[in-house]
C-alpha cells in the first residue's frame, strides 16, 4: 500500500458493520481537540460520549469503556432520563450503548424515537442498540462487561450452545434493528 492508504484500517463491529478508520493519530488529534472544548460541566457529556466511540471504533476498549462511563455519568448528572429532548435522550442511549447496558440503552433510545420519530440520529442510535443486543444475546456470558465477541470466543474451550429461544430473540432484535436503519436511512438519504 502506498504511504497515505497505510494509515487506515479496516474494521468489523458486529452491530456497526465495516468501517474504514484513520490511524490512532488522528484519533488522538480529535480526542485531544474534544478534551480542550471540554467545559468542566455536565454538558461535556457528548464529547465524553464521542471520545468512548473515537476509541471503539478504533478498537481500545478500555478506553472506550472509560470514556462511556463519564458520559453516562453526566448524563445521569443533567437529569437526561427524564429529558423530552430527543438529542440529549438519543446521546444518553448511546452512551449507554457503548457501556454494554443494552436494556437501559433501548429504553431510552425508544423514548427518544417517541419524542422525535423523524430524527434519523433517533432511528439510527435505536438501530444499533438492538443490533448490538441481538449480537449480544448470542455470545457467551463474559465476566468482563464489554469484552469484544472475537476475545469471548478465542477462549480455549469456549463454544456457542445456543437455545432456540436465544436465537428467536437475536431474530426479532436484529429484524427490529434492521427496520430502524432502513427508515433512519429513509429519513437521511444523504448521510453515511
Amino acid at each position: 500500500f502506498p504511504p497515505s492508504l497505510r494509515a487506515f484500517q479496516l474494521v468489523v463491529n458486529l452491530a456497526r458493520g465495516f468501517g474504514l478508520l484513520s490511524g490512532m493519530a488522528t484519533v488522538a488529534q480529535e480526542v485531544g481537540q474534544l478534551r480542550k472544548e471540554m467545559s468542566s460541566d455536565s454538558g461535556d457529556a457528548v464529547r465524553y460520549a464521542r471520545i468512548g466511540a473515537l476509541y471503539r471504533d478504533a478498537g481500545r476498549a478500555a478506553l472506550a469503556r472509560e470514556a462511556f462511563a463519564k458520559a453516562v455519568a453526566l448524563y445521569r448528572r443533567q437529569g437526561a432520563e427524564q429529558s423530552d429532548n430527543w438529542a440529549v435522550l438519543a446521546g444518553f442511549g448511546e452512551a449507554l450503548a457503548g457501556r454494554a447496558a443494552h436494556a437501559e440503552a433501548e429504553r431510552i433510545l425508544r423514548r427518544a424515537v417517541v419524542f422525535a420519530p423523524r430524527q434519523w440520529q433517533c432511528q439510527a442510535g435505536l438501530g444499533q442498540a438492538l443490533a448490538a443486543q441481538a449480537a449480544a444475546s448470542l455470545l457467551p456470558e463474559s465476566r468482563h462487561p464489554g469484552a469484544s465477541a472475537a476475545s469471548l470466543l478465542a477462549r480455549p474451550g469456549v463454544r456457542l450452545k445456543l437455545t432456540p429461544a436465544q436465537v428467536e430473540r437475536a431474530e426479532t432484535l436484529a429484524d427490529e434493528a434492521i427496520e430502524c436503519l432502513d427508515r433512519a436511512v429513509d429519513l437521511a438519504p444523504d448521510r453515511a
